[in-house]
């Protein structure tokens, strides 16, 4: 899914072209290290931050 993702981004579509070249194992194996330490790498939150009114306009209502 994350390659999906990154394949329709254009900013990111080079980055899941790298990440097709390694084997599935290998990228599951690199998913699971960084979900098991998320916490650890960008910290936990007690809420969701709000999207600021100009962020906001870029949602659907």
């Amino acid at each position: 899914a994350v390659l999906y993702i990154l394949e329709n981004l254009p900013k990111y579509r080079w980055l899941a072209k790298i990440g097709h070249i390694f084997p599935a194992p290998f990228r599951d194996t690199f998913y699971r290290l960084i979900a098991a330490t998320r916490y650890r790498i960008w910290g936990k939150r007690d809420s969701c931050r709000l999207p600021t009114p100009e962020e906001g306009s870029r949602f659907l209502p």
